[in-house]
């Protein structure tokens, strides 16, 4: 992601269209971001959660949490706008 140190992600499961996780790993540091999509009465609620594990996981929190919520903020934004313009 733009801004952020480069690393690849390697997505580990996929249940399609409903959820998909990718991990990406860095020495000390892994990290889990889940996509989930689930149905409710007024169309869709996506959800994006990212898990942190490893030695460095609460430092990295302390580093990135707020950037990586705005981040995802703007990334589920930009992808309901893509999804209602479909419909």
């Amino acid at each position: 992601m733009k801004g952020y140190p480069a690393s690849t992600s390697t997505v580990t499961h996929v249940d399609s269209p409903r959820i998909w996780v990718g991990v990406a790993k860095a020495p000390g540091l892994t990290m889990t971001y889940e996509h989930v999509i689930e149905p409710d009465d007024k169309g869709a609620v996506l959800t994006e959660r990212a898990i942190l594990s490893g030695p460095f996981a609460g430092v990295a929190a302390r580093l990135i949490g707020k950037r990586l919520e705005s981040t995802f903020v703007a990334t589920t934004a930009h992808c309901a706008h893509l999804a209602e313009s479909q419909l």
